[in-house]
């Protein structure tokens, strides 16, 4: 059975990402069909197989061998005799292209060839191929030897900021010629973009996707899934539409916004690889991508500036054309101002605004509220100060009045971080509360900084230090959850990099407390907490064996506690969690023995803490959770000895999501684990043949979560299930006996939320998901015949 993203959720409910096979670790290469015109070696093709599935001539060319295959077709080494010279042949896929591109094909394809251009690897023929199944498009065209794509070739070279700066406005040229000359690229990804050994820029597939309307064939046929996600990712919004009418040059420009954040960054603006369609198309529609300065101080400002205006989702507010890109970046190179500007602050808090009206209104009320918890804090921190001072004066009454300010100090402190903390978690539950949260976790942290430092000039406050720091590097674990953590916070901002940064303040923090004070239970819980964070953002970004060193360390500190007399509840829950996060970073490496062998350690630990607390139902909800790691641990061992203690697994797992659903009606968690543990129950039944059980659990699962929604239409969390969930029903549809289950959940999701959405027409949230629906029945819709 295939692991499922769910399977990395966490036991606080957050969920993992999962990644590319093997370790992931630095850069992923660009998904594209070309590792063309050779940025790897051909391919030769072995005498005895020299034409088995391989034309022996396309047209006029003599095909030598095969330099890569990919989504679209392959490209092969040709040679031509009259002019002798190599060529590099590309022929589209059968099926690729539409009824109407081959009808366009003749004329599209002689428009090509009149791109004259340095930058623009130069199409010199095109035609249709009759493989005996009908006529499929192919193109000739320039070959280019050495060649490699502008990301490796900068790396490779080691190009620095300003050199990689520079060959890129000389590749925005060559895409300004194709734009003057009426043709939009369309596929413009590093792939597509090519260096030469001599270091010239060579743009190949120039109009390609328009000739035979390619990239729309990737965004509606399913059978192309997995290409489709590789390009989406350099795909504009309005490309993401999948209506080819309303392309224009601005789409190219945002394609290579993403280029060039690659080439600046080594990584991409977010990565989608492994999720499903509709989930990516509404990544690159909607979320913001992480900003450059985040991995390099110095693209901090103008480049910073020149890469965001090029990603804008709004059109209307991106450069304009591709000339305004190389304008600004030769201003740049030339220290001088450049055009662009960030957008405003005004301008973000309105695009917030717009889609959560309701919400900010309540976090403003909330907010209010705070500040006058805090503010009574201050006057009463202020008091006590003041009162200090004359006890100061009176040294007779010193040490019992410093009794009397401590215990009021402690009293003071306690409301205050009960307020704070009490409002923060209320917040965690609040729909797109990100910003709300965030300016709260930040003035709290402001509000312990200030206290911290005051502790350090009062031997009255150093009395109390310990509660002071550990609310103080919580808040830094706070603000790090808002902005990228994969776990605690309900939502984030998906910015693990910048939440790296505060983690890392935290740990910093605690492993200077702890080295003042190592036999300290809450100095070992920030500490466990703090890495397995760390560890966290070492998963997201794929770097699995990094991970797996914090989880491990994590683990370390965490297992001697449970010893204890002293340990808590949350540490043992830490344990369990940092030794499942130890076999979920096993599984990624290849190493499923050691996956199983650390799942059951994780299980163990909550089983045994279980039994001094039967009724706790945190610790259920972790052990349901546990046992559905372990299901699919040894699920990947493979043995089919293990068939039944696997499916003993997701059972129980079940069984103690049911009895949280049953006895927490209320709790629109619990319905949703519920949910999706009927959904993997479904996905093991699929696996062993059996469409009647696997479609009724499937059924279920979708109508739990559609009930969610429809009840509580404000929750995020119930709005992303439901999407999640379809797309879920997409991959086992061939698996249930070819019933469209998707179909029918997004018909009926479509259905009962437009009832909501009529009955409160203000719900903007509710509106983008119903929209969002619609999109999803449209792809459906066009994949199942009859309609």
């Amino acid at each position: 059975m295939q692991e499922q993203d769910h399977e990395h959720e966490d036991l606080t409910g957050g969920t993992k990402p999962t990644e590319d096979a093997g370790d992931g670790e630095g850069r992923k290469p660009s998904q594209s069909m070309d590792e063309t015109i050779e940025p790897q070696p051909r391919t030769a093709i072995p005498e005895a197989e020299k034409f088995v599935g391989i034309p022996r001539q396309i047209g006029n060319f003599r095909v030598a061998g095969l330099i890569g295959t990919g989504g679209m077709g392959a490209v092969y080494e040709g040679v031509q005799e009259q002019p002798r010279r190599r060529v590099a042949i590309k022929m589209m896929r059968q099926g690729i292209a539409s009824r109407a591109a081959l009808r366009r094909f003749e004329f599209e394809s002689q428009l090509l060839a009149r791109l004259q251009h340095p930058g623009i690897a130069q199409v010199y023929e095109a035609g249709t191929h009759d493989d005996g199944r009908g006529g499929v498009p192919y193109f000739v065209m320039e070959y280019i030897p050495n060649a490699k794509t502008i990301t490796d070739y900068a790396d490779d070279h080691r190009l620095d900021l300003q050199e990689r700066m520079a060959i890129f406005s000389r590749v925005c040229d060559a895409v300004q010629h194709g734009h003057l000359k009426g043709i939009v690229h369309r596929d413009l990804k590093p792939g597509n973009i090519l260096i030469s050994g001599s270091g010239q820029p060579k743009i190949i597939d120039f109009g390609v996707a328009r000739a035979t309307d390619s990239d729309l064939a990737l965004s509606t046929m399913q059978t192309n899934v997995g290409q489709l996600v590789g390009t989406l990712q350099y795909m504009s919004p309005e490309q993401c539409e999948a209506d080819p009418s309303d392309l224009d040059a601005r789409s190219d420009v945002y394609s290579l916004g993403v280029v060039l954040y690659e080439l600046l960054a080594g990584r991409r603006p977010y990565d989608v690889t492994d999720v499903p369609v509709h989930e990516a198309i509404r990544t690159v529609c909607e979320t913001e991508p992480t900003r450059l300065s985040n991995d390099d101080r110095q693209l901090r400002g103008d480049v910073e500036t020149i890469v965001s205006t090029a990603l804008e989702k709004d059109r209307s507010r991106r450069y304009q054309s591709v000339t305004e890109l190389k304008r600004d970046i030769q201003h740049f190179l030339a220290n001088e101002p450049i055009e662009a500007s960030p957008a405003g602050t005004f301008y973000r808090i309105q695009k917030f605004a717009r889609r959560n009206r309701t919400l900010v209104v309540s976090a403003a009320v909330i907010s209010l509220l705070l500040v006058a918890g805090l503010i009574w804090t201050s006057i009463a921190l202020g008091l006590i100060s003041s009162q200090r001072n004359k006890l100061e004066a009176t040294n007779t009454a010193l040490q019992e009045s410093n009794q009397g300010l401590q215990d009021q100090f402690e009293s003071s402190m306690s409301i205050a971080s009960a307020i704070g903390t009490e409002i923060y978690e209320q917040l965690q539950r609040m729909d797109a509360s990100l910003n709300v949260r965030e300016a709260i976790a930040r003035r709290l942290l402001g509000h312990y900084e200030n206290l911290w430092e005051t502790s350090r000039d009062s031997d009255v406050l150093q009395m109390i230090a310990e509660p002071i720091e550990s609310a103080r590097i919580q808040a830094r674990i706070d603000i790090g959850d808002v902005l990228g953590g994969s776990r605690g916070a309900y939502t984030n901002r998906g910015l693990p990099f910048e939440a790296e940064s505060f983690y890392r303040d935290a740990l910093s923090d605690v492993q200077a407390w702890q080295a003042r004070e190592r036999d300290s239970v809450e100095v070992t819980r920030l500490h466990v907490l703090t890495l397995i964070r760390l560890g966290d953002v070492r998963y997201i970004g794929g770097t699995y064996s990094e991970a797996m060193r914090k989880y491990e360390q994590a683990l370390a500190l965490a297992e001697p506690w449970l010893l204890r007399d002293e340990a808590t509840e949350e540490m043992v829950r830490l344990a369990s969690q940092a030794a499942l996060c130890v076999g979920q970073c096993a599984t990624k490496i290849g190493d499923p023995q050691l996956s199983v062998d650390m799942s059951r350690k994780g299980t163990l630990i909550l089983e045994d803490y279980l039994k001094f607390s039967p009724e706790n139902p945190g610790l259920k909800r972790d052990i349901a959770v546990a046992y559905r790691n372990l299901g699919f641990g040894l699920n990947k061992l493979g043995s089919q000895d293990n068939e039944e203690e696997v499916m003993s697994y997701f059972h129980q797992s079940r069984d103690l999501f049911e009895e949280l659903a049953v006895t927490q009606t209320t709790n629109g968690r619990a319905q949703r684990d519920y949910a999706w543990a009927r959904y993997y129950i479904a996905y093991f039944l699929s696996e062993g043949g059996d469409a009647d059980r696997a479609g009724e659990e499937l059924g279920a699962g979708r109508d739990l979560l559609i009930l969610q929604l429809v009840k509580n239409p404000e929750d995020s969390d119930a709005r992303r299930d439901v999407i999640r969930y379809i797309g879920e029903c997409i991959r086992l549809e061939p698996s249930v006996g070819g019933h469209p289950f998707a179909l029918d959940s997004c018909r009926e999701a479509v259905m009962k939320i437009q009832l909501k959405v009529e009955e409160d027409p203000e719900n903007l949230p509710l509106r983008e998901t119903l929209e969002e629906l619609k999109r999803l029945l449209k792809y459906q819709q066009s994949a199942v015949p009859g309609t």
